[in-house]
């Protein structure tokens, strides 16, 4: 008689993979906040409208919408073990001063929920969505990852 199916568990920053599916999979490190819902890539996208953007080279680990339903945040877990959030927002129209950070610039920004206080930001305008780019590690290189967004 055979027992039940051997059951599998997603190591820390590991994906579950049934049959090559992606099933869940474990995101270890700081909380991601209140009122973030994790989603699919796919689901994402249709809710929030807008394309999503990822990073050649990198797969996303996790990804949810915000609070207010207008911001995607995907979450990469580098080599390193640090972890890398990538938060887009599509920006509404200009109404008067449009504050925006030059690609590359670091941004005196707070934070996002969940991430080191000492974390480094990069913000960038890519047509009209507002990319940010925040890794919980001082020495992971922003820039370097910026220059590797792409569309999915």
């Amino acid at each position: 008689m055979a027992g039940p199916p051997a059951r599998q568990v997603a190591a820390p920053g590991q994906a579950l993979r049934v049959d090559g599916q992606v099933i869940g999979g474990v995101v270890r490190g700081a909380a991601l906040g209140p009122g973030w819902q994790v989603v699919g890539r796919t689901e994402a996208a249709a809710r929030t409208g807008m394309p999503l953007y990822g990073i050649d080279g990198l797969e996303p680990a996790q990804t949810a919408i915000g609070p207010d339903g207008r911001q995607v945040r995907t979450r990469y877990l580098l080599e390193s073990g640090s972890i890398l959030d990538l938060v887009q927002e599509r920006e509404p129209p200009a109404t008067g001063v449009l504050l925006d950070q030059a690609a590359g610039q670091n941004s005196s920004q707070a934070p996002l929920a969940g991430a080191a206080p000492s974390a480094r930001v990069w913000i960038a305008r890519r047509d009209d969505v507002r990319v940010t780019l925040q890794a919980d590690a001082p020495d992971v290189n922003l820039e370097a990852l910026a220059g590797r967004l792409r569309i999915d």
